[in-house]
């Protein structure tokens, strides 16, 4: 399975290097955009980098990851046979080869030891001889994602259904036995489940399946089931062939359905839906509800790209995924919990963290309505939005140059939720033409 970056080496690099949506010349008059898009990187953008140019955010993060993907993750994999890069290491690398050039010197074309790249991470913070703050501290934030220890593949315990039980030989699902035919059923059974959105039955995903008419000749329409499911669980779904957003996904905590069909018969030798519930690097925890003895050993094909956990739970590449689905369209369709909201029943202090010694940013509004982002057991993390031009950013960080009104969107029509204080220094979790999003932490007791 092969080597790729994972979200820790795009948003540690989206940190340190500033991002223009206009076109502008850098100090020795080359044009460049995004994230140092240049016209160098033609065959990455398939547009020329000149005066007037705008683009989106989305499509500078776009070139941005395609970049260190094509350009500086090779940088380092030329060296992974000598080192073995674990994942924290390679994406701490590639963010040091995209500020620097290559990783050659660091590792001494690769003579010296682990432990002896660690050690002279440091030593890359000179610009013109002179020492600089900001490239001291991007050295040291990638040393310690270097040092850090990968956590293993994720260890969680899935339950899986499986309609390959001898109970359902004989139940009938549309014109054939659920037996034979209730993978798409199950596979959103699984999905669900994996997400927390519902636990739901396989007896009570097939007979919504008929009774929405997603059951039909050959197989299950799991569009069409996935709206009768999304509308009584609560959860929204979209549709794509890319295993870039199949992995962004699964980053980011969703589930997913893969279509397999029968052009490369990795999960089975015709179409077959199966669960995808995460992700580690390039490899894929997949729920196959469609299970017997032997499967992943009967083939080539599957004894060398496939993994075995336990029964109905494998893992395999995103690569080996998007091969198994090749000749279907949608591949993979993406769930997605609804967002979560609660509302202040009373102003409330806006905190920079967790916990009542946590730094005050401002205040929250009685009635506020704020998305749930995270949460323990007293506090809510939420964002709101503030006026790009009253912040001076800097480092991957908003400072507050006047107290400002937080809003629940980027717009100036959005409700107002209530005020960030002046001189208050915030990461920027996202920034467009305008606005800046910023994180805040409250009380859970005065909310509802």
């Amino acid at each position: 399975m092969g080597k790729c970056i994972s979200d820790n080496c795009l948003a540690l690099v989206k940190r340190w290097e500033g991002c223009d949506l206009t076109a502008y010349r850098d100090p020795v008059g080359v044009w460049t955009i995004g994230y140092g898009t240049t016209d160098a990187d033609r065959s990455i953008t398939g547009v020329t980098i000149k005066k007037g140019l705008k683009i989106s955010q989305e499509t500078a993060e776009r070139w941005l990851r395609k970049s260190l993907e094509t350009k500086y993750l090779p940088l380092v994999l030329k060296y992974d046979d000598r080192y073995h890069w674990n994942q924290n290491q390679l994406d701490a690398l590639v963010s040091f080869a995209y500020n620097i050039g290559s990783i050659d010197q660091l590792t001494a074309d690769g003579t010296r030891t682990i432990k002896q790249i660690s050690a002279h991470i440091p030593a890359y913070n000179k610009a013109g001889g002179k020492v600089l703050d900001g490239l001291t501290r991007r050295r040291r934030e990638e040393k310690a994602l270097f040092d850090r220890k990968v956590s293993a593949v994720s260890t969680k315990k899935y339950t899986v259904t499986f309609q390959t039980e001898s109970k359902y030989k004989t139940v009938s699902y549309g014109g054939n036995s659920v037996y034979n035919s209730a993978c798409g059923p199950a596979s959103l059974c699984n999905a669900l489940r994996a997400a927390g959105i519902a636990d739901v039955g396989l007896m009570t995903m097939c007979r919504l399946a008929v009774s929405c008419g997603a059951r039909v000749d050959g197989g299950t329409d799991m569009a069409a089931l996935l709206k009768a499911a999304s509308e009584r669980y609560g959860f929204s779904f979209t549709a794509t062939y890319k295993n870039a957003d199949l992995r962004k996904h699964l980053q980011a905590g969703g589930t997913a359905i893969l279509h397999a069909g029968s052009a490369y018969p990795l999960f089975a030798s015709g179409g077959h839906f199966v669960s995808a519930v995460s992700v580690s690097g390039d490899t894929i925890t997949v729920l196959d509800s469609y299970w017997y003895d032997g499967k992943y050993t009967s083939t080539t094909l599957r004894r060398d790209n496939v993994t075995v956990v336990k029964r109905g739970v494998i893992r395999t590449g995103l690569s080996q995924c998007g091969w198994a689905t090749l000749d279907r369209n949608p591949s993979y369709y993406l769930l997605t919990p609804k967002p979560r909201t609660v509302r202040t029943t009373t102003r409330i202090n806006a905190r920079a963290d967790a916990g009542v010694t946590s730094k005050k940013v401002g205040t929250l509004d009685k009635g506020a309505a704020l998305l749930v982002l995270g949460e323990s057991k007293n506090w809510i993390e939420t964002s709101v939005w503030i006026a790009k031009k009253h912040c001076e950013l800097e480092d991957g960080k908003a400072v507050t140059l006047a107290n400002l009104n937080a809003r629940a969107e980027n717009s100036v029509h959005s409700e107002k939720v209530g005020t960030i204080r002046k001189g208050m220094t915030m990461p920027a979790l996202e920034t467009t033409e305008n606005w800046v999003r910023v994180p805040v932490w409250a009380a859970r007791k005065y909310t509802t």
